[in-house]
């Protein structure tokens, strides 16, 4: 445990010196912070094309073929996600409004004020009462 990151997280609470020990332990894993998760599967993409299947008929042949290509190439990896990939440049320069939109909404995800310092787990009780004591 890296209890330097728990204490300076602990002490960017609002009010850290009052609250108690569980409700501390439970707002540095409280899931609050939005990051891009780097790749999602093939699976959750098709899933969200055939959402809005009315976009996807509208699209050019030479579009469709390209998207199902990159889809079945990245089965086994994914699909990377990151901002500036070609790939990724790709979907969203091909793909229609709300299907666009539900993919954005797929991207984003939630960690904890823990992870987002650097500790990788779930912080316990007993971890939080020793790094306020550091």
């Amino acid at each position: 445990m890296n209890y330097t990151a728990l204490k300076n997280l602990i002490a960017t609470h609002p009010d850290w010196p009052n609250v108690t020990d569980a409700a501390l332990t439970t707002w540095v894993n409280d899931k609050v912070i939005p990051v891009d998760k780097e790749f999602i599967s093939s699976t959750k993409v098709l899933e969200k094309i055939l959402s809005y299947r009315s976009e996807w008929n509208s699209l050019a042949a030479d579009d469709k073929a390209l998207v199902l290509n990159v889809l079945q190439i990245a089965a086994g990896t994914g699909i990377p996600t990151t901002a500036g990939n070609p790939i990724r440049t790709l979907l969203v320069n091909v793909l229609g409004g709300q299907t666009k939109a539900a993919l954005a909404a797929e991207i984003q995800g939630l960690i904890s004020r823990a992870e987002d310092v650097g500790i990788p787990k779930v912080v316990t009780i007993a971890e939080v009462v020793e790094a306020r004591t550091r």
